[in-house]
């Protein structure tokens, strides 16, 4: 997510689900950051992401997770606000 000229406001994540979704989030100290969630079951997860307190365009996003295996991770390549 690249966060650059967006002004001043707090960047929100959520994952909502059938399971919990183990989420880390990274500074790339760049203004942008890099969010990679695992889901331990499969089903329909939401994923939202706000700015300052306001759904980003497209947010919530579903993602659909068929199959789990060990390696598979989601990640939200880049959103720009």
């Amino acid at each position: 997510m690249f966060v650059t000229g967006a002004g001043t406001g707090g960047l929100g994540l959520a994952i909502e689900g059938p399971s919990e979704a183990k989420m880390t989030c990274k500074d790339n100290r760049d203004g942008s950051c890099s969010v990679e969630y695992v889901p331990t079951e499969p089903g329909e997860y939401d994923v939202s992401i706000k700015f300052a307190d306001q759904h980003i365009p497209g947010s919530p996003f579903k993602v659909l997770i068929c199959l789990l295996y060990a390696s598979c991770e989601v990640q939200i390549i880049q959103c720009i606000c």
